[in-house]
């Protein structure tokens, strides 16, 4: 299978288990699915986000622990985004549920 399509299907993929983590979560709350959607979005995009990089904050945090801990000083790692398929159909999500946000509330803007 090319590359692109296993990139475009995992994509898929991801906003798919957003949208039914969402529906599932405004169900078991007995909640409307679009008041509930923007926040499961941005759970979701910073969650994917925080795990699809490296050398952020928290390694500067952990250099910082071993350093007093050790007395040896770390290197500092540059902070890395990795793009990847989940990060990109997450962005794709949330930016899908900013649309729907504004179009449902658009009477309260």
């Amino acid at each position: 299978m090319n590359r692109t399509v296993k990139y475009t299907l995992w994509a898929l993929v991801t906003v798919l288990v957003e949208a039914g983590l969402t529906w599932a979560v405004a169900r078991a709350l007995s909640m409307p699915f679009e008041e509930i959607a923007f926040f499961i979005a941005v759970i979701g995009a910073v969650v994917v986000y925080l795990f699809s990089s490296q050398g952020g904050f928290g390694s500067s945090a952990v250099n910082l622990d071993v350093q007093a801990s050790t007395g040896i000083k770390m290197e500092h790692e540059e902070h890395k985004v990795f793009r990847n398929p989940l990060l990109v159909g997450s962005i794709q999500y949330l930016l899908v549920v900013i649309g729907l946000t504004v179009v449902a509330y658009r009477e309260h803007f």
